[in-house]
């Protein structure tokens, strides 16, 4: 028998936005509605290796995407519920 976890979120369950070295792991976290920029380069181990370009098109996307973000989740959709489905591990799989 197969089991599936369905997980759906509104907009406005989203609180943060973190940002993880690939390298190092080392994370850095902000705060959805006070999120001004993306983190640019790990400063533990790599801080000459940019994981943006300053003003690129990723940042404006991410700028947007947060802006767009933060809009729908305070905005009034007239009664309507929009949620997002998002893959969450399976008890099963985890236990493999």
């Amino acid at each position: 028998m197969t089991f599936k976890t369905v997980t759906t979120i509104e907009l406005k369950d989203i609180n943060g936005i973190e940002f993880e070295c690939g390298t190092c792991h080392t994370k850095v976290a902000y705060s959805i509605d006070k999120f001004s920029q993306p983190l640019m380069m790990c400063n533990v181990c790599q801080p000459n290796k940019h994981f943006f370009v300053h003003n690129g098109q990723d940042v404006i996307d991410l700028m947007k995407m947060v802006k767009t973000i933060n809009r729908f989740s305070n905005a009034d959709m007239g009664g309507l519920i929009m949620r997002f489905d998002i893959t969450s591990p399976s008890a099963s799989r985890e236990g493999v």
